[in-house]
């Protein structure tokens, strides 16, 4: 157990492999779940998309994320915002 006196940098650099880990297993159960799920309710074609669409997903969220004009990357780099808002 972590106390709250013991939270440092080098503690928290120590922890994130773990952290990393534990999320990284979360989520893969979490989407075995859906799928056994959707297998079980409809069939295996339909939890078969649903997998695509699940494993995809982060990777089309970040493409469109950073093509928003609202995207964080300009919000840190304001020289980059006023060039592409002065076209």
């Amino acid at each position: 157990m972590v106390q709250a006196r013991t939270l440092t940098s080098e503690v928290l650099t120590s922890m994130t492999a773990a952290v990393a880990q534990q999320w990284f297993l979360w989520t893969l159960a979490v989407v075995v779940g859906r799928v056994a799920y959707l297998v079980w309710k409809y069939n295996l074609r339909a939890a078969m998309i649903w997998f695509v669409k699940l494993v995809t997903d982060p990777l089309t969220d970040i493409v469109a994320y950073c093509s928003s004009p609202f995207s964080a990357s300009k919000a840190l780099l304001p020289s980059q915002a006023r060039k592409s808002t002065a076209k």
